[in-house]
């Protein structure tokens, strides 16, 4: 009360979900907003086959991008599916996931260069790409993430508002990169490229991008409770933890914005309901952070 707090002097507890699958996870990591690691993998087999399975897929990849780079192909494309080789390095279920998207992106890529590649490349391609779908196949993941995708019950709702939403958060991001791991936009922007797909890789984006917006959101949202909770504690001495305070304020700042950003979303997807509702505590949060 004495250093102006007044009704701002406690802090409600909130409640916020776990992260869930998607092809971003999320935390919060020297004031800045980053990728996590997610969950531990789940394969369907045993891990000796998976490694031997990465392994010659990693070489066939590798070979087929040098080839590419060496074509006269179209460098997006070029480019785009040199990321696979990386993304095959995936450790965790975001990863497998993101892995499982990016294939199924530079498939219907293909499909729109294949004038472009010679007959055998072009099947060379094709086999790879198969062979990839079905390794992300493997991981219990990335077929639970498809399944939910597929049963998702708000899709249609918000399916007329996701593409903006997603690019608006996508720039609002990007535009922070002292405070936001730069791969997060770059994921999301990946997203949206899957929206414009076939019509099951949108059913796909459309849910890795709300659970992947509402993943940034629960990270950045308890970091910045648990921050105000201390600041609180720590009311009764003579100065305010700064370094703390300022990182603080940048993140809870940045996913006020970025819960306004999606917020055509989010008002019509129900299991984002609790952002809606804890609203009026991150504001306060903001408030007291300030």
């Amino acid at each position: 009360m004495e250093l102006g707090f007044a009704d701002e002097s406690f802090l409600e507890p909130i409640n916020i979900p776990e992260q869930r699958p998607s092809p971003i996870h999320t935390k919060v990591m020297d004031e800045r907003i980053t990728l996590d690691v997610g969950r531990s993998l789940h394969s369907f087999i045993r891990r000796e086959g998976v490694a031997e399975t990465r392994q010659y897929l990693r070489q066939e990849l590798n070979a087929l991008h040098a080839t590419l780079k060496a074509s006269n192909v179209d460098r997006k494309y070029v480019e785009a599916f040199g990321k696979l080789p990386e993304l095959i390095d995936f450790q965790d279920d975001a990863g497998a996931i993101s892995f499982g998207l990016h294939v199924r992106l530079i498939s219907q890529l293909t499909k729109r260069i294949e004038d472009e590649l010679s007959d055998i490349l072009g099947v060379q391609i094709a086999a790879t790409l198969t062979h990839a779908g079905y390794f992300a196949s493997q991981y219990k993941d990335w077929i639970e993430f498809l399944h939910n995708a597929q049963n998702y019950p708000s899709r249609i709702i918000v399916e007329t508002e996701i593409d903006e939403a997603l690019d608006n958060v996508a720039a609002l991001l990007a535009n922070s990169p002292e405070t936001v791991d730069e791969r997060i936009p770059q994921s999301i922007r990946l997203i949206g490229a899957l929206l414009k797909g076939s019509s099951e890789d949108r059913v796909n984006a459309i849910y890795a991008g709300v659970r992947g917006i509402e993943n940034i959101c629960i990270a950045t949202i308890k970091y910045a409770y648990e921050q105000a909770i201390l600041l609180l504690q720590e009311s009764g001495q003579k100065a305010r933890p700064t370094v703390i305070r300022i990182g603080a304020v940048a993140i809870v700042s940045l996913t006020l914005a970025m819960i306004s950003n999606f917020m055509p979303v989010i008002k019509n997807a129900s299991e984002l309901a609790w952002i809606v509702e804890n609203l009026p505590h991150i504001e306060k949060i903001n408030r007291i952070l300030k």
